[in-house]
């Protein structure tokens, strides 16, 4: 059985304590990693709790704005499932210093193993889109 009708569903989307302190990070141009107290675990974007031993965590570092490429792919749709006029690189980078990783858009061409840095825009918001992509270096942080 069924019959026609709507539910309205009223919702609003928060960041949380962490996803907070990485979105303001972000607007400074820096990013930041969460440090757990027990296990020393580092995490990119940060948390408040640890995935390895439960332990609250609430130290908040600066983290590194190098990394080396683990994998890359190039896109050739949209969101909307739509061709783009060129492909986009994406490479999911390992930060330096940090058990984890961010899929950032790759402003130059990159390889498996590549050292790149973080490229922050001039305007920033507070959001994922305040990071342009990275970009090749040979920098070790």
């Amino acid at each position: 059985r069924w019959w026609k009708g709507e539910i309205p569903i009223y919702y609003l989307y928060t960041a949380g304590v962490a996803g907070e302190k990485f979105f303001q990070s972000l607007r400074q141009g820096k990013l930041i990693c969460s440090r757990c107290p027990s296990c020393g675990k580092r995490y990119i974007p940060p948390r408040i709790y640890c995935e390895e031993c439960l332990s609250e965590i609430e130290e908040f570092l600066e983290a590194s704005p190098y990394g080396v490429v683990e994998s890359w792919t190039e896109v050739y749709l949209n969101i909307d499932e739509e061709r783009l006029n060129q492909p986009v690189r994406l490479a999911l980078v390992k930060i330096d210093g940090t058990d984890g990783r961010l899929i950032l858009r790759a402003l130059t061409e990159v390889e498996i193993g590549d050292r790149v840095e973080v490229v922050f825009r001039r305007e920033r918001e507070g959001s994922m889109k305040d990071i342009e992509g990275v970009a090749k270096t040979s920098k070790i942080a």
